[in-house]
């Protein structure tokens, strides 16, 4: 079965935390990178919600890459 995964950053965590998603921490820029990376490598996600700072720290080529992957099996909010 597919999993929700939040990618958060560190202050907005905790209630993600609470509301039952895993969740995964990063701080914007390469940190935030490095966990999409992760969490879209990983062959249980199905959705896959990224919180706005995290997403607006992450380059346009990588967002276009994810929104290739979206297109193809995974939903990324």
């Amino acid at each position: 079965m597919a999993r929700l995964v939040v990618v958060s950053s560190p202050p907005l965590a905790d209630g993600f935390r609470l509301a039952g998603p895993a969740t995964v921490v990063a701080r914007p820029g390469p940190e935030a990178v490095i966990a999409l990376r992760r969490v879209v490598d990983e062959g249980d996600v199905g959705l896959v919600l990224v919180t706005a700072d995290l997403w607006a720290s992450v380059d346009e080529r990588l967002r276009g890459t994810l929104e290739i992957v979206r297109q193809q099996n995974l939903t990324l909010l």
